[in-house]
């Protein structure tokens, strides 16, 4: 049976690339690497699932062509990984997701939006770290209609890089939202815990094809809540923690 694409989501991510960082580079960028040296010998189109993270601490709004600033192992990785997706010409596709949210089946309870809404249910309060900070967001179903139109629009996207990006908002202005939704309160703390910050724009995609988010702040913050309090996601479905 012929394969036409191939979508590589696989990666070890966050905290668990910094605590095992030669794991981390052979997943994110061995592997890649791999995988594309076998698709490229069969013709199979490789989309490459990259990150906003890449851009680190970046002023203004990040384009595609914004430089990079990855500062930590996750996204050194990942900008690694994005070259072997680049000498593939026609058969590759990048797409740099913002940070996914809403309800999925494997939930990630170390993202910011899951995270606070976890805490505030829970413990009535959260803590919020430089509230200026700025972070980009896609729900998870808005990626999934992403890569869709990716797919079946191929030819006119192929060789380049796409930012995937629902909407932006300020870690305070999460953290209010948050707050609102889940009944609890906040506090800032000078803990330097991220030093990230940055805006993305989604306008490229949005503009070359059909895909248009449909997801806001609030729909993924009260999704997330409301799945929580029902019991339909919990930090022991996390299957990722070590």
């Amino acid at each position: 049976e012929s394969l036409d694409a191939v979508v590589h989501l696989a990666a070890l991510v966050g905290p668990v690339c910094d605590r095992f960082p030669d794991e981390a580079w052979e997943v994110n960028l061995g592997v890649t690497e791999r995988i594309c040296e076998r698709a490229g010998e069969h013709g199979v189109k490789v989309l490459l699932s990259s990150t906003c993270s890449n851009y680190g601490v970046l002023a203004g709004e990040a384009v595609e062509n914004s430089p990079l600033n990855p500062l930590g192992v996750y996204a050194l990785t990942k900008v690694a990984a994005e070259n072997s997706i680049s000498a593939m010409e026609d058969q590759g596709l990048v797409f740099r997701f913002a940070t996914l949210a809403g309800l999925s089946l494997r939930p990630r309870f170390d993202t910011l939006l899951n995270q606070w809404c976890h805490e505030g249910l829970k413990n009535g309060m959260i803590d919020c770290f430089r509230p200026q900070a700025r972070r980009p967001f896609v729900h998870v179903s808005d990626a999934v209609s992403a890569v869709v139109v990716a797919l079946n629009s191929w030819e006119s996207l192929a060789h380049r890089c796409y930012n995937v990006v629902g909407f932006n908002t300020t870690k305070g202005g999460l953290a209010e939202e948050v707050a609102a939704i889940a009944g609890c309160e906040v506090t800032y703390t000078s803990a330097e815990d991220d030093p990230r910050d940055y805006s993305v724009s989604g306008d490229l995609l949005r503009n070359e094809t059909e895909f248009s988010p449909q997801y806001s702040l609030r729909d993924c913050v009260d999704e997330v809540c409301s799945a929580l309090r029902q019991g339909l996601i919990s930090p022991r479905d996390a299957h990722y923690n070590i």
